[in-house]
């Protein structure tokens, strides 16, 4: 392994796909947050109601393992 930084070792294994996306892998992390957007998203939730605790799609559990 090479070392790249003062604590980050990048495999041999990496360095072609590293390589290969080098313009959007940046060698350093922003000191800050990215700008606050116009468009905030969030979700209205309703006091006192329950969440839904149900699976994402319908499974047969017979045929299920667990």
């Amino acid at each position: 392994m090479k070392e790249v930084g003062p604590s980050i070792e990048v495999s041999e294994n990496m360095k072609p796909m590293l390589e290969e996306f080098k313009k959007v892998v940046h060698d350093e992390l922003p000191d800050e947050l990215p700008p606050i957007r116009d468009i905030q998203h969030h979700i209205d939730l309703i006091p006192g109601a329950s969440l839904p605790n149900l699976l994402y799609y319908r499974m047969n559990l017979r045929r299920a393992k667990f």
